[in-house]
């Protein structure tokens, strides 16, 4: 079981309440940590990842509790090329998508050798095409196993939202 005093130091140091939701703010980026007493003996954390710095952030806490409680920790990206994004190209389009999927998958096999880097003894990646927020909210309903999921307050905007995902 994961020491309470961890998750009280990755939240604020001088909340002993039984249960929190608070941010994470190391180096200017910011996570966000739910937890509860009741949580402690937890088996497996998702934690989605823009490769923002926020979401690097929540990656580091997120190991740290996978590691204090021997929890599998899965590290999810989803990627989207929105379809209006191209109009007519859509060859052009198809192409890039399969570009924009292969990096996806690159940068994700690196955050996941990043998190074995940090001590994450379990951790494996889950690549999702689609709009982030469903994707994630569909992986959450599929497996029920999923007892914490620690992300990042902010994540890529803009033309890079567009192109990259969130």
């Amino acid at each position: 079981q994961p020491d309470a005093s961890l998750l009280r130091r990755l939240v604020r140091p001088d909340h002993a309440g039984p249960s929190y939701t608070g941010e994470v703010r190391p180096g200017g980026a910011t996570a966000v940590v739910r937890w509860s007493r009741a949580m402690m003996a937890l088996q497996k954390i998702l934690c989605p990842i823009d490769f923002s710095p926020g979401s690097r952030q929540a990656m580091r806490a997120a190991v740290r509790l996978a590691d204090e409680a021997g929890a599998e920790l899965v590290l999810a990206h989803a990627w989207y090329v929105p379809p209006m994004a191209f109009g007519a190209e859509y060859d052009l389009a198809a192409e890039l998508a399969e570009e924009i999927r292969a990096d996806a998958r690159d940068s994700l096999d690196a955050a996941v050798r990043e998190a074995a880097e940090l001590g994450a003894r379990r951790v494996s990646p889950r690549l999702l095409a689609g709009n982030p927020a469903h994707e994630l909210v569909r992986v959450l309903d599929h497996d029920p196993a999923f007892e914490l999921v620690v992300m990042g307050t902010h994540g890529r905007s803009g033309l890079a939202r567009v192109l990259l995902g969130s």
